[in-house]
């Protein structure tokens, strides 16, 4: 009986190569576990992009309603809006409203210094 095996497992070795067990997960369902996780990754960013914006305007995590004019916050503490978008290749890059086109996936406009000179740069896909 264990010789048969060793032969089994020396014809699928030479078959499918050594490195592979049988067991692996499809390629269908590797991209579909790919996807997911790319998903939740951009869920997260986004979540703690809302985090630091709540932050940044004084909200606090326990805090139920604005308490400079009392009216209850519209969604809880960190939970971004129900639009709010994220690229998953290109997290930097965001959708605007272009003059012409209507909206297109760019990046904003930033001002940086190069070798002592001041020069404006943007890029758009």
């Amino acid at each position: 009986m264990l010789e048969e095996a060793e032969a089994v497992d020396a014809a699928e070795d030479a078959h499918y190569g050594e490195d592979v067990r049988g067991d692996e997960l499809p390629e269908e369902l590797k991209r579909r576990e790919d996807r997911l996780a790319a998903i939740r990754e951009a869920k997260a960013r986004l979540e703690a992009e809302q985090r630091a914006k709540d932050d940044a305007r004084g909200r606090k995590p326990e805090q139920k309603r604005n308490p400079k004019g009392g009216s209850p916050y519209k969604r809880e503490y960190g939970e971004p809006d129900e639009k709010a978008q994220s690229n998953f290749t290109d997290p930097e890059s965001r959708i605007m409203k272009t003059s012409s086109e209507g909206f297109q996936q760019s990046y904003t406009t930033h001002r940086s210094r190069w070798r002592g000179t001041t020069s404006w740069w943007w890029r758009r896909r």
